[in-house]
This record gives C-alpha cells, sequence and structure tokens, in this order.
C-alpha cells in the first residue's frame, strides 16, 4: 500500500480511481454469477480471433505513431503515457467500432471531426479534470451511474417521460455544481490549473481523435471492401472470371470512394450483368450518377423533380435516402430511406420515404408510415403530418394553405396543387392489427410505373 497508492493517486485523479473501484466491484459481482462465469471463456475466445487481434494492433500501432509525431513537436510526453492508454481502450477502440459499424453514412467523419472543435469539450475537461476527495467521487460516480441508467431506461416508455426529465434535471445540477467549483477553483488558483501539462492533457484527445482521421477512413474503406466483395460473390449465375474482373475494375477506381463502391456492387449484384462491358457500363453509370448528384440537372417542373435534389426534401428530418438507381427489371429508378421512428414507443411507429420515377427525372415522391395496432398512434401520426408538411414546402412552390389543412386532417383525399397531384391514401393491415399511411405527390404519367414498382 505504501508503494503502489501513493502511484495511483499520481497517475490517476480521484474521479477515475472511483470509477476503477466500481468497474472492480462490478466485476467481482458479475465473476459471482454461475451463468456470467461460464460465458467468460467464450468472450475471451472471442476477443483473441485473429481479425480481431489483427484489428486491435492496427489501432496501437496507429496510437503509437501519433504520440511519436506529437512528441517531436512537443505536445506529448512519457507523463501522458496513462492517458493515452485510458483514450485508446475507452475512445481510440470505441471510434473503430463506430467506423466498422458506420456504413455508408456520409456525414460520419464531418461530425467525429466537429465534435472534436465544440465548446462543450472544454466544459466536459473542466468537469472530468476537477475531481473531489475519493470517498466524494466514490458516492458521485455511484449516483451518476444509476442517475444515467435511469434515464436509459426510462427512455423506452412514455409513460416514464416525467420521470426521466427529473432525472435528467438532477443531472444536469450536479454537472453544473461540479463546473462550478472547477471554474471557482481555477479563479482561486490559475497558476495550478494554467501549465503545459494541463494544456496538453486538454489537447491530447482531440490530437489523437483528428490524428486518427486517416486510419479510420482507410478502416472504413476496408470494411467497405469487404462487404462489397461478399455481395458481388453471393451472384451465382455470373462466372468466377467475370467477378474477379468486376473486383478488380470496382476496387481499382471506387477503392477509397466506398459509397460508389458499395453502389456499383450492388448494381453488379442487382442487374444482369453478362460480359465484362456490362461491368465497364456500371462503372460509366456510377460515375455520370455522382456527377448529376453534384450538379443537378434542371428538370421540367410540369413531369417531374430533379431526383438528385428530391432526394434530400426530408434529410433535415432524419429521412436519408440511398442513391437514385435502377430498379431490377425495367426501366424505373428509385430511392428509398431506412425506416425512421415516429414516436419512442417500445414498438415504435415508423415512415419511410421514397423518390420514384425515370433515369432523368423523378415523377413520385412517397411518405409512407407503418402504424402497428399495439401502439398509441396519436403522437406518430402527428409527426407524420408535420413530416409530410416539409415534403409540400420543399416540393411545391405556390399557396399550400389547402394541401396543409387536408393533411391536418384524418381524412382520405386527392387534389392538385398546379402540376402535382397530392393523395393521401390509408390502407388496413391484412390482420386488421394497424394500418398503413401514405402521402403521395406525383407528376406527368405515373400510372404504369408505379404498378411496376409496387412500393
Amino acid at each position: 500500500m505504501d508503494e503502489w497508492w501513493p502511484w495511483l493517486q499520481a497517475q490517476f485523479p480521484n474521479r477515475q480511481i472511483a470509477t476503477g473501484i466500481w468497474l472492480f466491484i462490478g466485476f467481482v459481482l458479475c465473476f459471482l454469477s454461475s451463468n456470467i462465469r461460464s460465458s467468460i471463456g467464450g468472450v475471451l475466445k472471442a476477443l483473441v480471433q485473429r481479425k480481431l487481434v489483427i484489428l486491435f494492433g492496427w489501432t496501437i500501432l496507429n496510437v503509437g505513431v501519433l504520440c511519436w509525431l506529437l512528441s517531436m513537436i512537443g505536445l506529448w510526453g512519457r507523463d501522458q503515457l496513462t492517458a493515452t492508454v485510458l483514450w485508446t481502450v475507452l475512445s481510440g477502440l470505441a471510434l473503430v467500432g463506430r467506423t466498422l459499424s458506420a456504413g455508408n453514412d456520409q456525414g460520419y467523419f464531418k461530425r467525429l471531426l466537429v465534435d472534436c472543435l465544440k465548446i462543450t469539450v472544454v466544459l466536459e475537461f473542466l468537469v472530468v479534470g476537477y475531481s473531489f476527495s475519493l470517498p466524494i467521487e466514490l458516492l458521485l460516480v455511484f449516483i451518476m451511474t444509476i442517475l444515467v441508467l435511469s434515464i436509459e431506461l426510462s427512455q423506452a416508455k412514455d409513460a416514464l417521460a416525467s420521470v426521466r426529465r427529473l432525472f435528467e434535471w438532477i443531472v444536469a445540477a450536479v454537472v453544473a455544481f461540479v463546473l462550478w467549483t472547477a471554474v471557482w477553483a481555477i479563479w482561486d488558483r490559475p497558476d495550478a490549473f494554467f501549465t503545459t501539462k494541463t494544456g496538453r492533457n486538454f489537447l491530447l484527445p482531440m490530437l489523437l481523435t483528428a490524428g486518427s482521421m486517416p486510419f479510420l477512413y482507410l478502416l472504413h474503406c476496408y470494411s467497405n471492401i469487404e462487404i462489397a466483395r461478399i455481395r458481388m460473390d453471393l451472384k451465382t449465375f455470373q462466372s468466377d472470371e467475370l467477378k474477379r474482373y468486376a473486383r478488380r475494375r470496382f476496387f481499382m477506381r471506387f477503392m477509397v470512394r466506398p459509397r460508389l463502391l458499395l453502389r456499383a456492387a450492388r448494381q453488379f449484384h442487382s442487374l444482369p450483368a453478362k460480359t465484362t462491358d456490362d461491368v465497364d457500363q456500371i462503372v460509366a453509370d456510377v460515375l455520370v450518377h455522382e456527377r448529376r448528384r453534384k450538379y443537378p440537372p434542371d428538370v421540367d417542373g410540369n413531369v417531374g423533380w430533379s431526383p438528385y435534389l428530391a432526394c434530400v426534401f426530408l434529410e433535415p428530418e432524419g429521412f436519408e435516402t440511398s442513391d437514385y438507381h435502377r430498379a431490377p427489371g425495367g426501366d424505373s429508378w428509385w430511392a428509398e430511406s431506412n425506416p425512421v421512428d415516429l414516436d419512442s414507443q417500445v414498438l415504435a411507429n415508423t415512415a419511410s420515404f421514397y423518390v420514384e420515377g425515370l433515369e432523368d427525372r423523378a415523377t413520385t415522391l412517397k411518405l409512407k408510415g407503418h402504424f402497428n395496432g399495439s401502439s398509441d398512434p396519436a403522437s406518430g401520426k402527428a409527426r407524420f403530418n408535420q413530416v409530410a408538411e416539409v415534403l409540400l414546402q420543399r416540393s411545391i412552390a405556390g399557396d399550400l394553405g389547402h394541401a396543409r389543412a387536408a393533411v391536418q386532417s384524418d381524412e382520405d383525399f386527392v387534389l392538385t396543387i398546379h402540376e402535382t397531384r397530392i393523395a393521401r391514401e390509408t390502407e388496413p393491415y391484412p390482420n386488421q392489427a394497424g394500418f398503413v399511411l401514405s402521402i403521395l405527390l406525383s407528376r406527368g404519367d405515373t400510372t404504369e410505373r408505379v404498378s411496376q414498382t409496387g412500393r
């Protein structure tokens, strides 16, 4: 105790020591359970799999290179080794996991970089950087953990909304008190806080996160290359030689552009590509439509919308669509969003956004909500109507008062504003345990194409 306890206090603030103590207690309690104890072997076996070991190794190597580069300009020293290890275990590996699961999220890396520069980083540093005595920190960490877990558990039920808000206010009050205490302590003794070591400790997480961007992006590219490889290998009627040619063309052309790589792999999987010329045409089409996405061509408003502009009509509302692409079989093109929750119920009501049409224009915009019979539809319908109004505002010019009033009603309708036909349709599920609510906006002759897609 005389040797390691002073060293521990010198290396870690009391808050981190308190957190470690509670984690150790939790681990011991879990180890006492026979069910959990029997699963530890499986967890350890999963952690030492070859691919995970390689991934951990590359992550550690990336952090090591960053620390060496930072030390060359005086922004890292051996006294920050403990903080670096903690960042690697608690943040670095988490960033790796988030990167691998980012999928086709185009804004992931931009948001990650912006997070490093937010003013909240300063506030978090002040809150974390100042700690109380160990007994107080033990109590504080325990209380905050219980409160945060209670908030997360109460998210699942609207009936607990008032309880959740109470817990959130308590957490906010505790954080505000700790922040005020930290600012007061700094004001009282600024010379003890504004030191070179404090400055380096403040910059370290941001520098490691920003410096890891190239590594994380390459990891993101590699992950999508593997996804594309698997998708292409699922095709059974194409020859192995054609698959090899497609992989070589796609990987060489789109290796560091994963969104375009996945688009090419999807088209190879869904379209009847039988020759190398078909593969070359997929590459050409992907490049053409990427240019059109960046510089959308004009479309006559009497016959449709620019599909590239229509796809982003509802992005601010959380409806991010896939790229506009040819549907299998036929001349129809389309894009769709993933389902978005309309409320916070356990079985949430959801909605999706569809853009459908021809290669050069979108002729139908569809907002489609799925309401299950086991959930109260009121809040979900209110959110659905709100999103529908946004869609009207961004897709139709002119006075929309009559259309907005019709959307807010609970009645199906059909009306026309200038060149746009607007319809609201309600269709019960076959088992009567819920219904589908749709808002359709159409221009031009869409009857034949809509019947082909069936969406």
